[in-house]
């Protein structure tokens, strides 16, 4: 029921296309955000408090000594991240209970995060909003900066995982696919912790369309054939972490097995 409020709320109070265009533009003008100009486009104050402080994770830079690990699970729309990562079902083992089992600290992020206000903002762009905006992928850049405190702190400790189904790539990936600089995605968020290791779930388009019974704005084959090309080439295009790809068109429990095997592989080499 919480979550129904904070998205009608946004459905009737927020500009998003205003919204975007300010942050961009004091973003270009290394200006802090005003929450008076804001109102001009929220009629939410927490929504408000939200936006400032997570714009102020994206141009803040925080020196770190990373202990622990951080891994992505990624791919395109339908791949079975979220059952492979947080979920799992039947014979599929979900990755942060695998982990949590050899004796690691887990957080689980998913992105876009819908519990939040910020990722409520995406849910409204997604399934209501009517229009594309060119600044579009700034609101998943809010979304992630929100978690940076926290992911900072989880990982100066040994034995802390932070695990998250998407993250940057994804915003690479698919805003790439519909024209953006990727380079200015990376500048932007810049400031946000990245993983060590992105396990890409690899699916042909057409599984994913099979798979998808609700399609959003993002879900189309066309577009979804260059996110594809973007995931394939992901080592040339995100300078970040090592990339892995899982071979996700063979059965749940089988691709289950190989991401396992996989991860358990890739701790014991780097621990």
């Amino acid at each position: 029921m919480q979550k129904k409020e904070r998205f009608l709320l946004m459905k009737n109070n927020v500009d998003i296309e205003g919204l975007l265009i300010y942050i961009y533009d004091s973003f270009m003008k290394n200006k802090a955000l005003n929450k008076n100009n804001i109102l001009a486009y929220v009629d939410d104050d927490l929504l408000i408090e939200d936006i400032v402080k997570s714009y102020k994770n994206l141009v803040t830079h925080n020196s770190f000594l990373k202990k622990g690990k951080f891994i992505v699970v990624s791919g395109i729309d339908k791949s079975g991240k979220e059952t492979q990562t947080i979920s799992g079902k039947g014979c599929v083992k979900p990755l942060n209970q695998f982990l949590r089992d050899k004796g690691y600290n887990v957080w689980t992020i998913l992105q876009p995060s819908y519990d939040t206000r910020l990722g409520g903002l995406i849910k409204y762009y997604l399934t209501k909003n009517k229009k594309t905006y060119n600044f579009a992928w700034i609101l998943w850049s809010l979304d992630r900066a929100q978690h940076k405190e926290k992911i900072i702190e989880w990982l100066s400790k040994e034995k802390n995982i932070v695990l998250a189904k998407r993250w940057t790539e994804s915003n690479v990936v698919y805003h790439a696919a519909k024209g953006v600089d990727i380079n200015e995605i990376l500048s932007f968020e810049r400031n946000v912790p990245k993983q060590d290791l992105t396990l890409v779930i690899d699916i042909k388009p057409e599984t994913s369309l099979e798979r998808n019974l609700k399609p959003d704005a993002y879900e189309n084959l066309n577009l979804l054939k260059m996110v594809w090309k973007n995931y394939i080439n992901l080592n040339y295009i995100y300078p970040y972490g090592d990339k892995i790809y899982i071979d996700g068109e063979a059965d749940p429990c089988t691709v289950n097995n190989t991401l396992l095997s996989v991860v358990n592989d890739y701790i014991e080499m780097t621990s």
